[in-house]
């Protein structure tokens, strides 16, 4: 599924790719905490999760499942690409969504 991110990471808007499975796990969540503003609120639901809470809540997660390889929330993004996207299909899922972008205004 091929989802619009409104004002990511420096403030631009971008598409990109969310799984069945990531899909339902979302479902889940917000049937459960009923965000109203923010998707993943802070301490203060008004505002956004900050990137160092992001940090710290993967550090400890990497802690509890006993991964001592040195990784990092950024390196999610290098496993997603070279993982889920594939070197063949890469090209024809970057120029798609190029054109999306595009079209989209």
């Amino acid at each position: 599924m091929l989802i619009h991110v409104v004002q990511g990471k420096g403030r631009k808007d971008r598409y990109t790719t969310l799984s069945e499975v990531a899909l339902t796990e979302l479902r889940n969540y917000t049937k459960e905490y009923n965000p109203e503003t923010w998707l993943f609120p802070g301490q203060n639901p008004k505002k956004f999760i900050t990137e160092r809470t992001v940090q710290r809540v993967f550090e400890n997660a990497k802690m509890k499942a006993g991964i001592k390889r040195k990784v990092s929330v950024h390196s999610l993004r290098h496993a997603f690409n070279n993982t889920f996207v594939g070197r063949r299909n890469r090209f024809k899922v970057y120029t798609g969504i190029a054109r999306l972008t595009r079209n989209s205004g």
